[in-house]
This record gives C-alpha cells, structure tokens and sequence, in this order.
C-alpha cells in the first residue's frame, strides 16, 4: 500500500474527472444503481403527490424558456396558493440534501479504495446530522427566493410582450440569477464532501469550498456545468439515465475534491489507527 504522505493532492478543476468517475461507476455499478434507485423512488414519490397541485398552478402560470429551466429553479405559485405545502416541499429538500450526503459518503469511501455499501446512504452521525439538516433549510430558502423571483418576472413579462425594453431588463435580470445560481452553486461544490468526509460543520465547510475554489471560479463554473448538463440528460432519459446520471455526478466531484484536499486532515479509515491513503489521481 503507497504511503499517505506520498499521495501529493492536485488542487486544480481536470475534467478528466467525469472519465474517472464513469470508470469507478463501472468497477461497483450494482451498489451504486441499487442507491440511485431508492432516491429515484423518493422523487418520483415527491412528483406524483405535486402532481395534483400542478395542474391547477400550471394553468395560469406562464412557463420559462427551456434554456433558463436546465439551471434555475422552474418558477412557480404553489407555495403562494398552498401554504400547506410547504412543510411537504421543506421535507423533500431535507430528504434529498440527506440522501445526497450519503452518495457523497459513498463516493469518498470509494476514492479513499475503501469498502462502501448501501448502507452508507443512510449512515450519518449527530454533528453532520445538525449541518445537513441546517444546509436543508438554507438551501430550501436559496431556491424558493429565486423560484418566487422567476415566477414574479416570467409572469410580468407576460402582461408586457409589446415593449422590448421591459422585456429586455426581465431577460437581463434572468441572465444575472443564472450567473449567480451557477456561481454559488459552483464555489460551494465541496460543501457536502466536506461535511460527510472531514466532519466539518456547515459554516466551515461552506467557507472552505468557497475559499478553495474561488481562484478557480471560472473552471468551476464550467465544471458545474457540465456535470449538470449530464445531470439533466439523465432526467431527460428516465429511471435509466438517471441510475447512470447520479452516481457519475457525485463520483466527478468527489474526485475534484479528492484531487484538492487529500491530506493529514482527511479521517482514517473505519477500525484503524493509520489514515487510509485515497487512490492517487489518474489511477
């Protein structure tokens, strides 16, 4: 086994990350379709009780543009017709930032070539617990403000189709949250591994994403990007785009954040005294 103090981290964006993951994927395909597919019938649990709901707001709700949909947060009016919602919709992002936890839990224990299983989807302790449970809140309210903003100017829009200069500011201001969803959304693309692999509490591992990548935003950005382009295909090809799409995803992160932080500060593996040094990059 290579010593840990041989393993020198690559703290750089290398798309050649998705390709690894596509590789690791491949080397435990059965435990990782076996965990996208219990999240995938939780969403498809959360779709089918909105389903109802959506009809109604959907009628007198102006769509967006197909473009704007793959990254902001579609627009919507449930939240302001169905107050009652709101815990339901609250408890979907709670479940979902849980269990997107556990694939990251998942995926460092296999970059670090240790042994992983289904369980660790549902494997978490009391301190990451707290900072999951406050980065659900956060993130729930992140998205509804920017989901109540789209539905606000969509909507506006739509009543002023004859004056380009008002339609222009509405096609700007949607441009500027593009920025902004890619750009915080980027920067803060280590925050789960962070939390799930170093045991660090949300606003550390906030403030430490934030800070490494931030030289680095631009390739980030684009990183981002990519991975949710990919993301979206998998949607767009149903349960089996999406058995593919998430594992992928989340093995192409944690192997960025693998490349970035591998260090004395990474925590031993289960039932030994000495660190676990993680499969070095390329291999």
């Amino acid at each position: 086994m290579q010593a840990f103090e041989e393993i020198t981290p690559n703290p750089k964006i290398d798309f050649s990350a998705i390709k690894e993951a596509v590789k690791l994927f491949k080397n435990h395909a059965g435990t990782w379709i076996l965990a996208s597919f219990f999240i995938l019938l939780i969403s498809l649990g959360y779709v089918f009780l909105m389903i109802p709901f959506n009809r109604v707001t959907h009628a007198s709700a102006p769509t967006m543009p197909a473009l704007l949909r793959l990254f902001l947060p579609s627009p919507t009016a449930l939240m302001p017709r169905y107050p009652i919602l709101i815990p339901i919709i609250l408890a979907f992002y709670i479940t979902t930032i849980f269990f997107s936890a556990g694939l990251y839990r998942m995926a460092t224990k296999q970059v670090r070539g240790q042994s992983f299983s289904i369980r660790d989807l549902v494997r978490c302790d009391r301190g990451e617990t707290i900072s999951l449970f406050i980065f659900s809140i956060a993130f729930w309210v992140y998205h509804t403000c920017i989901r109540l903003v789209n539905y606000h100017l969509w909507y506006q829009s739509t009543l002023h189709p004859h004056s380009p200069l008002l339609l222009s500011a509405f096609y700007f201001g949607f441009a500027l949250q593009l920025l902004i969803f890619i750009t915080v959304d980027a920067l803060l693309l280590f925050t789960l591994p962070l939390i799930v692999d170093q045991q660090m509490n949300l606003i550390g591992a906030i403030s430490k994403s934030f800070h490494t990548l931030k030289r680095q935003c631009l390739m980030a950005m684009l990183f981002y990007i990519v991975v949710r382009i990919f993301a979206v295909i998998g949607w767009l090809l149903c349960a089996i785009g999406i058995l593919v799409a998430f594992p992928v995803v989340t093995l192409s992160v944690t192997i960025l954040y693998r490349n970035f932080f591998i260090g004395s500060s990474s925590p031993p593996a289960p039932d030994k005294k000495l660190f676990e040094p993680a499969i070095p990059p390329g291999n």
